[in-house]
């Protein structure tokens, strides 16, 4: 549900969308007079203030969805302490394995990683506008904007990969 809410109704069906119209906006493709005035204080600045949902996603990608959450409702929860641990574990490590768990989290981090890194490229070149400057006054920057916005392409496509649903193994 949060990584739902997250990737695909923020960053893919709002976030990137934005970005898209602010390029279409740089290239002149687009005409919109309020996103003009507020891509760069408004819009572009939603990327750090959601960040820290998506790394707290990825932190808890192996708890929430391993099967051995199980073990928590019944049937499976009236299983002995002892059984829940061990069958429990054996569980979790095949799991790990056959979705390939620490592989997409890593892939998941790394995109992060590259859209923190065009991100701070970005606000470090819009910073240095002067204050109120239109989205307009970016167009020599316009790769940049290219960039993170293909950089939260691989965050969705790489929080796309993780199972939507607990599987048994």
């Amino acid at each position: 549900m949060r990584r739902r809410e997250f990737n695909h109704d923020w960053l893919k069906n709002r976030f990137i969308v934005a970005l898209n119209s602010g390029l279409r906006l740089l290239d002149g493709a687009i005409e919109d007079s309020i996103l003009e005035k507020t891509f760069l204080p408004e819009v572009l600045p939603q990327w750090e203030a959601r960040r820290d949902e998506v790394s707290v996603l990825i932190q808890d990608f192996e708890k929430e969805m391993s099967p051995r959450q199980l073990f928590n409702e019944p049937p499976l929860s009236r299983c002995d302490g002892q059984t829940k641990r061990w069958l429990g574990e054996l569980i979790h490590g095949l799991w790990l394995v056959r979705v390939s768990a620490k592989e997409l989290t890593a892939t998941a981090e790394s995109s992060v990683g590259a859209a923190d890194a065009a991100y701070s490229e970005l606000s470090r070149v819009a910073r240095t506008r002067p204050q109120g400057e239109l989205l307009a006054g970016m167009k020599p920057h316009r790769h940049l904007f290219e960039q993170f916005r293909d950089a939260c392409q691989k965050v969705g496509a790489a929080m796309s990969e993780f199972p939507h649903e607990i599987k048994v193994v």
